[in-house]
């Protein structure tokens, strides 16, 4: 499991701001569909959020984690500076995936889009919406192969941050943004219904 990288993911996200300037150093244009940064609006926020930000392993079951990239040997709970993040550990060393709400940043996607509006991603891309919440894959420069970073605005101050890092042996290994994806959608399926 690579610990350092789902606490620098979650990190990075509470140290952007959603105060992002255009090119010309002014403020971006607003309107009712977008937030200041240029990230879209969550039209149907979810409010109901406050159990999986405080226990990340509930936002899905096991068993769901287990259809997409295999048996699962345990599980952790990381305090990041961002927020909990649940860490599911596939067996036989073939990756991990680390998820949880980016409680510690006020912006949402915002500050995904403030960082790459200042060019300090190394990947960012405007994702199809997940279950009708907006979404982004992004990479900050620790991605590989297996990799991938994906956040969903779930309100516009919040964002459900999955980053998935399979290896070899793992059935999703090669589309990890598929995977989660599929993961969010359960997620959100999740959030919606209790």
């Amino acid at each position: 499991m690579r610990l350092r990288t789902i606490v620098v993911l979650f990190a990075t996200a509470v140290a952007t701001s959603a105060c992002a300037t255009s090119e010309s150093g002014h403020p971006p244009p607003s309107s009712s569909a977008v937030n200041p940064a240029g990230a879209p609006k969550v039209t149907n926020p979810l409010t109901n959020t406050s159990g999986v930000e405080a226990n990340p392993c509930t936002a899905v079951a096991v068993s769901d984690v287990e259809a997409l990239g295999g048996k699962v040997s345990r599980t952790t709970v990381d305090d990041t500076t961002a927020g909990l993040a649940c860490g599911w550990i596939f067996a036989d060393g073939s990756g991990s995936i680390n998820a949880g709400f980016a409680t510690g940043a006020k912006d949402g996607l915002g500050g995904l889009y403030a960082r790459n509006a200042s060019g300090s991603l190394k990947a960012f891309e405007v994702q199809p919406p997940v279950r009708g919440y907006p979404a982004v894959v992004y990479d900050d420069g620790l991605s590989g192969s297996g990799a991938c970073a994906l956040a969903i605005g779930v309100r516009d101050d919040l964002a459900f941050i999955i980053d998935a890092q399979l290896r070899l042996g793992n059935r999703g290994m090669s589309d990890p943004c598929a995977m989660a994806t599929e993961l969010g959608g359960d997620v959100i399926a999740h959030l919606k219904s209790s």
